[in-house]
């Protein structure tokens, strides 16, 4: 029997962009893709356990789905994970993380908000400026519980199928931890 649970677009999971849009039978691929080294802003500096003006490094990519840009991103992470010579950090921040810097992400906070496109990203998404977008930002952290990453994602909602899975009621029910102690 085949589940109802939507598994890949769910919001109880952290995906890549590009599982998430092939999970929909379409075509992934990144539009633009840039990375700087910047100094960390207030926000930045606060949600990575840094000072505000620390040097992060700010990877900006927009996803697109068969050729049409429908994430923006900011990934911020420390310059300080940066191996010497390390030249590319390729498609994956997750990957490059793991495989490069040799820092395993074990888990992410995410806070989730409506907004608008606005006149900064109406032209990259190709849309009106009043157009929805779905707003992720999220600290990961590593198994230490130590911020390694933050990232800001603007998702163009009329492109994506959002879901959360939410268990039942828990009246009547023994609760999660009493079937754990048991």
């Amino acid at each position: 029997m085949n589940s109802v649970r939507p598994l890949v677009s769910s919001l109880h999971r952290n995906v890549g962009s590009d599982e998430l849009i092939s999970s929909g039978g379409h075509t992934p691929g990144i539009a633009e893709m840039s990375w700087q080294l910047s100094s960390a802003t207030d926000d930045v500096a606060s949600r990575l356990g840094l000072e505000t003006g620390a040097l992060v490094v700010d990877l900006y990519r927009v996803r697109s789905s068969d050729g049409r840009p429908v994430t923006v991103e900011h990934d911020y992470f420390p310059a300080a994970l940066l191996p010497p010579n390390s030249a590319s950090l390729g498609v994956s921040l997750y990957a490059f993380l793991s495989e490069v810097c040799g820092i395993h992400v074990a888990f992410g906070i995410a806070e989730i908000e409506p907004s608008e496109a606005g006149e900064d990203l109406a032209p990259v998404f190709g849309v009106a400026s009043d157009e929805l977008v779905l707003v992720i930002k999220q600290v990961d952290y590593d198994v230490k519980e130590s911020p390694v990453s933050y990232s800001e994602e603007r998702h163009l909602a009329s492109a994506f199928d959002f879901r959360l899975v939410r268990e039942g009621p828990t009246k009547g029910r023994p609760s999660t931890a009493s079937l754990r102690s048991g």
